[in-house]
């Protein structure tokens, strides 16, 4: 689910990132087209899936897989930043590309070049 997310985001070809200058847990009751992208930002600025269900009505399992892209992003910055890793490992290349990463954002992600990505 979280790959094909992350396709049907691609595919709207949009400018992204999108920035908030509110909390996007107050903005989270309207449901409009930035809604995903404020789940994405609320998620990643430490709210609960508890709360944004709450605010959204949207079931926690939707949620959740949001949340393991938010989780794995953290994860592959903290373990690859700043030289912390010369080469990605096969099974974190394995688990990004299965839950929808590109190299392009794998690269942004870790540091390495989008050609050390693919190596």
């Amino acid at each position: 689910l979280e790959e094909s997310l992350q396709k049907a985001i691609r595919s709207l070809d949009l400018d992204l990132p999108v920035s908030f200058s509110k909390d996007p847990i107050d903005l989270l009751s309207i449901p409009t087209d930035k809604r995903l992208f404020q789940i994405y930002s609320a998620l990643k600025n430490g709210h609960t899936i508890a709360e944004i269900a709450r605010s959204t009505s949207i079931d926690p399992f939707f949620i959740r897989k949001i949340l393991n892209i938010v989780d794995f992003e953290t994860y592959l910055q903290a373990k690859y930043r700043n030289g912390k890793a010369k080469k990605m490992s096969a099974d974190d290349l394995r688990r990004a590309k299965r839950l929808g990463f590109t190299d392009e954002q794998i690269a942004e992600l870790t540091g390495f070049t989008r050609e050390k990505v693919t190596d």
